[in-house]
């Protein structure tokens, strides 16, 4: 069944041009879909979860930073809320150092009702890749939510390690560790503090761990966002190497424009995080040389 939020929940945040940006959160009735409306320039409607597959006209948009509104879709997603109405007085949701903890905080303070309408389910038929100069992304229908990333472009930063992961997604998982994944830029700079700092060769060695770690949720969080903005069911097995923005773009533009090749839509529930709430340990390939 299709569900909304319970209540009107609102917040702000400092944006990229450090201007603050007001935003909110509404219930809406049933097939609504997710929609984000900017309202500093009268009502102009950004992104409507209903028209994403329709055409991939909506990702050319000069009005807005689309790349911020994946957090909170994301985030609505994974706690099943179909409809909602998101209103923000500016060009971009607040980035927050572009982590979903503070979207995750308000959406479970709401809750949500039930509409007592079936959820519009779209699968994925069969398997995609989309690559560019040795990246590539890599989508297969399955019958659980998996992530496999890997990225050998953040051993220029960070030249002593490997990075890779591997999960099977929950909820939880996403509450308590993905969801808090800050932007590189601000994982680069406590990296950089780390070497001015006086400490014990093991506290030092397990803070860099944990940086590391953080990079790798930040890839699966980036991965979330691409199912999440699409709409479609999260049965998908999402393998990704050297991923960057410009080829996730391509990814949802391919699948966009080959909608009826890839998908198929029916009434039914998904794979519902709501009731699967066992802890999935992520097997992180990361070592240090």
């Amino acid at each position: 069944m299709q569900h909304t939020i319970a209540t009107v929940m609102s917040g702000k945040g400092v944006g990229s041009g450090h201007a603050i940006i007001h935003f909110s959160i509404n219930p809406a009735p049933a097939n609504t879909g997710i929609r984000v409306l900017r309202t500093d320039i009268s009502p102009v409607e950004i992104f409507n979860s209903n028209k994403v597959l329709e055409s991939s006209e909506w990702l050319n948009t000069r009005e807005f930073n689309l790349l911020s509104i994946k957090p909170l879709i994301a985030v609505l997603r994974i706690f099943g809320i179909d409809n909602s109405i998101i209103e923000v007085n500016g060009n971009e949701l607040p980035n927050m150092n572009n982590c979903a903890e503070l979207y995750v905080f308000l959406v479970r303070s709401s809750g949500k009702r039930q509409q007592h309408v079936p959820r519009k389910n779209i699968k994925l038929l069969q398997p995609i890749v989309v690559s560019d100069r040795g990246k590539w992304i890599r989508l297969l229908p399955s019958s659980r939510f998996r992530i496999a990333c890997m990225n050998s472009s953040f051993q220029k930063t960070f030249p002593a390690y490997n990075f890779g992961t591997m999960v099977e997604f929950s909820k939880t998982l996403f509450v308590t560790e993905i969801c808090r994944a800050r932007r590189m830029s601000e994982i680069k700079k406590q990296w950089d503090l780390l070497g001015s700092e006086n400490l014990p060769e093991l506290t030092l060695k397990n803070k860099k761990q944990k940086l590391i770690n953080e990079i790798n949720d930040r890839e699966i969080f980036q991965s979330v966002g691409d199912i999440a903005i699409l709409g479609i069911n999260w049965c998908i097995d999402y393998v990704s190497f050297n991923a960057d923005d410009e080829l996730r773009k391509k990814l949802i533009i391919n699948l966009i424009d080959n909608a009826s090749l890839y998908f198929s839509k029916h009434c039914d529930d998904e794979v519902d995080f709501q009731q699967n709430e066992i802890f999935s340990e992520p097997k992180t390939l990361v070592s240090a040389c």
